[in-house]
């Protein structure tokens, strides 16, 4: 036999050790942090305590981590509606739970490990902080030993990993300035966390407060119906918009176009990189299709068999191709042709209330989703019966032999940016379904999404 312990700590698993020394332990169920893509939340600190039972020697590992993806349900407060647990969130988007694993439980873990999944995996580095929402800090995860990091080609900073796992914190607060300028506009937005200056009884006399204490001051807000003068040192990424149209202010801001974390092996050689750049004003769509794709091991074509289907990102981009995550606008899906139907939407956010089955959904951290199933079975077994049972089988055309294997042509639209088209392969030949897919990529090598995710 063999103890299991659900979401216990180190201590809990070190008494009973002491007792029953003889006994196989292992940590059945662990790991319940929460982030999201946008709030990234505490992860590291919480991961480091939740995983680390199954790193004692007398404990066999962790069998299951709560939980791989989000879920309706267990929001534990309003307005959100489903779990941030997961390390994809609701819409199949990865948080930065995700990194942390690839990097603890598999890069940094010898190939030789029995504990180890034959999984292969490449060097880890990440930034954990989101494109254009960087402020006075980022956090790396690397393989590495070292990790430099550079803004705007200019080495910023070098730290050891010491081997940890744990993310490296590099502090990007720039010195204090010498005068008193504000070079961004944050008017009509309200920035939160900012400290109340009652003495200040109008904007000029608002931004005269922050100049005095230019070390501790770089954001200055006034409004009339919100007590007046507000100011300090926040980051620009909690200035959200407000229908409350009469604040005003500025922020000296320090701009980074690029942000690069390089991670070095122990002879001081590059074993991978990772940057982050700072995006324009949004211009247009971007099409991805994320399954079927040889980058998440799930082949590349639907399969005509009235089931399968089809995950497709829509990212926001300038006119570089850059991902804007600051900005949030509604997405339409369509079908322009093809044996087809948009069966759902989501964007990750766990206080969206936008209808799923919807054929529009508004951007999260300038992401949306789309979900598209085939609309033809000419694969299946026993097909024409299925579609007599099969209640939920909408419009799906049964055919006994494959008439047509016509690429499906998907559209995603936003009012004022450039539309965007995707062309979803087709195949009618069982070889092609999901199952069989999965039997050929066990190993995941050509597994590159999470290492290419851009949100």
């Amino acid at each position: 036999d063999v103890q299991g312990m659900s979401h216990a700590r180190n201590e809990s698993f070190e008494n009973f050790h002491k007792k029953d020394p003889d006994m196989p332990l292992v940590l059945s169920e662990c790991c319940s942090c929460q982030t999201q893509r946008m709030n990234r939340g505490e992860t590291t600190t919480c991961m480091h305590d939740q995983n680390s039972p199954g790193l004692l020697p007398y404990v066999a590992g962790s069998l299951g981590v709560w939980t791989l993806f989000d879920y309706y349900g267990e929001s534990h407060s309003w307005p959100s509606v489903t779990s941030s647990y997961g390390n994809f969130d609701l819409a199949g988007f990865p948080k930065p739970h995700a990194y942390w694993y690839v990097l603890n439980w598999l890069a940094n873990i010898n190939a030789s490990d029995y504990g180890r999944p034959p999984v292969t995996v490449e060097q880890v580095t990440r930034i954990l902080d989101l494109p254009g929402q960087v402020t006075g800090s980022v956090a790396v995860l690397s393989s590495g030993a070292e990790v430099e990091l550079y803004l705007d080609g200019k080495l910023s900073g070098k730290k050891e990993t010491m081997g940890s796992g744990e993310p490296l914190v590099f502090d990007l607060s720039p010195s204090p300035p010498t005068e008193c300028t504000f070079n961004r506009n944050l008017s009509v937005v309200q920035c939160h966390g900012l400290t109340h200056a009652s003495s200040a009884e109008s904007p000029s006399e608002c931004q005269a407060a922050c100049c005095k204490d230019l070390a501790n001051c770089r954001i200055w807000q006034y409004s009339a119906q919100h007590s007046g003068c507000w100011i300090g040192n926040v980051p620009v990424s909690t200035c959200t918009e407000t229908e409350e149209t009469d604040w005003v202010g500025g922020g000296n801001i320090v701009a980074m176009d690029e942000v690069m974390a390089t991670s070095l092996d122990a002879k001081g050689i590059s074993i991978g990189n990772f940057t982050l750049k700072t995006a324009k004003e949004a211009a247009g769509i971007q099409l991805t299709l994320d399954v079927p794709s040889v980058s998440t091991g799930t082949g590349a074509k639907l399969v005509l068999d009235g089931h399968d289907a089809a995950l497709v990102k829509a990212a926001i981009v300038d006119d570089n191709g850059l991902l804007v995550t600051g900005t949030s606008v509604n997405v339409t899906f369509s079908v322009v042709s093809g044996s087809g139907h948009l069966i759902g939407v989501g964007n990750g956010d766990n206080a969206c209330h936008q209808n799923a089955k919807s054929d529009h959904v508004p951007t999260y951290g300038g992401l949306a989703r789309g979900i598209f199933q085939v609309t033809t079975d000419c694969v299946s077994e026993r097909r024409a019966r299925n579609a007599q049972v099969d209640i939920d089988h909408g419009p799906t055309k049964v055919e006994q032999v494959c008439t047509s294997t016509d690429s499906i042509v998907i559209q995603a639209t936003s009012a004022g940016l450039k539309s965007a088209t995707l062309t979803i392969e087709v195949s009618g030949s069982a070889d092609d379904l999901p199952l069989n897919v999965a039997k050929q990529s066990v190993n995941l090598e050509g597994y590159t999404y999470l290492s290419g995710f851009e949100g």
